[in-house]
Parts: structure tokens; C-alpha cells; sequence
């Protein structure tokens, strides 16, 4: 079985003095992964699709396909018809920022310190509290 993993929204480090131009840019980042069991047969379907489509290059990029929203898809209806297992995440930045300071900073784990639910209640409070409330992370799985 073969994976393919890729991201999208990794504008650059965060900890940068130009952060705050970074996230108004894109405000998500998301992670995307496939399993698929013949590589080969999703290569042949891919190109199929890319003829069909008009779709040129190496590489395909999502800011290329915007206008190819049929080709998107179909690749999703191949990839739903195969039951591949896939896992798809999507996080706001602001709160991933949010929870690399509170694990790192606020809260990192202590020798002696019990790993509880007291302790995940509070992280999770700085981590929503710190971002206004916002929407901050949708997964999906199968």
C-alpha cells in the first residue's frame, strides 16, 4: 500500500517578524493523506483525468485548479468509488501557534507533574481563550 501525504497553507515560519502578513495570507493550514493499494492504476487515472481536463505540468497545485473544480472532482469520486482510507485535517494557524506555545511554554510536560484531565482542561481554555473562540480544527478520517 502506498501513502500520499501532502500540506497546504505553510506559508513560512510564524515566528518570523513578518508573521502577522504570513497568516492574513492563509489563515488554515491543512494536511491531507491517501492509502492507496495500486499506484499504478491511480497514475493511469490521474493522467486520464488530466487529458480530459486539459490540465498540463508536472506538479499539480491547487492555486492551478481553482478553475478545474471538475477535475478535483473526479479525482475525489475515484478515490471515494476505490474506498481508499484517507485522514484530512485542517487547523487555523492562530490556534496551532496557540497550542505550540502552551505545550511548549506554558505547560510542558514536568517530571512529578500528572498528565491529567485538570491539566488538558487548561491548555484547552488558554488555547480557545487565546484566539478569540474561533473555529480551530476540523479532521476527518476513515
Amino acid at each position: 500500500m502506498d501513502y500520499f501525504i501532502d500540506e497546504s497553507g505553510n506559508t513560512g515560519d510564524l515566528a518570523r517578524s513578518d508573521a502577522t502578513s504570513r497568516l492574513e495570507i492563509s489563515q488554515s493550514f491543512s494536511l491531507a493523506a491517501v492509502a492507496v493499494p495500486d499506484e499504478l492504476s491511480l497514475i493511469a487515472e490521474i493522467e486520464r483525468l488530466r487529458v480530459k481536463h486539459g490540465i498540463q505540468g508536472n506538479e499539480l497545485k491547487s492555486s492551478a485548479l481553482t478553475d478545474k473544480p471538475g477535475f478535483v472532482l473526479d479525482i475525489v469520486r475515484y478515490l471515494c468509488a476505490g474506498g481508499h482510507p484517507y485522514f484530512l485535517e485542517v487547523v487555523d494557524k492562530k490556534y496551532q501557534l496557540s497550542c505550540y506555545i502552551t505545550q511548549g511554554q506554558l505547560l510542558p510536560p514536568i517530571p512529578g507533574v500528572p498528565d491529567d484531565e485538570r491539566l488538558h482542561y487548561c491548555g484547552m481554555w488558554w488555547q480557545t481563550t487565546s484566539t478569540s473562540g474561533r473555529p480551530t480544527m476540523c479532521s476527518l478520517s476513515t
